[in-house]
C-alpha cells in the first residue's frame, strides 16, 4: 500500500474515532493521567500540525511492527 493512502486512510479513521487525545501530550486519553492534565479533544478538534504529529506516530508504529 502507497504510503500517501495508507495515512489518508488513517486520517479517515482518527477524523471519525471518538477516541480522545491529551491537549498538551498528545496522547491517547485513558484511566491514567498522562501529563498531570486533564483536557481531552478528539482528532478531529486538534489542530493541522498535531494530526500530523499522532498519523506520522502511527506509520511508524506500523512499519516498525511489519517488520517483525
Amino acid at each position: 500500500m502507497k504510503i500517501k493512502s495508507f495515512k489518508a486512510e488513517i486520517r479517515y479513521n482518527l477524523m471519525h474515532s471518538s477516541t480522545e487525545y491529551c491537549c498538551y501530550c498528545n496522547d491517547v486519553k485513558t484511566f491514567l493521567s498522562c501529563c498531570k492534565e486533564n483536557h481531552f479533544v478528539t482528532f478531529a478538534d486538534l489542530d493541522d500540525e498535531t494530526q500530523d504529529e499522532i498519523i506520522n506516530k502511527e506509520v511508524e508504529e506500523y512499519e516498525a511492527w511489519s517488520k517483525t
